[in-house]
């Protein structure tokens, strides 16, 4: 019976995903503190993790600009979660 094969190397050492939390909402003071104390909570609680926060509808940071980022600097895996504070 052949081994059970591995979707990677045994050598190479697995790392948790980045989690991007994906936020929509106006462009104001209150959401934008609110979604930061949120990101600020996650990186106390876990921080092991990179977390990120995106934003649509052309609030910065953009979602594509945040998975850019996260490519270029070696992520090779992101989790997105939706945060809806309406």
């Amino acid at each position: 019976m052949a081994p059970l094969q591995r979707g990677r190397d045994e050598r190479e050492a697995m790392t948790a995903p980045a989690i991007v939390l994906v936020a929509g909402g106006p462009d104001e003071a209150p959401v934008t503190d609110a979604l930061r104390l949120i990101a600020a909570s996650l990186r106390k609680a876990r921080p092991d993790l990179r977390i990120r926060l995106a934003r649509l509808g052309g609030v910065s940071p953009a979602l594509p600009d945040v998975i850019a980022d996260l490519a270029n600097n070696g992520v090779g895996e992101a989790v997105l979660v939706p945060l809806d504070l309406v």
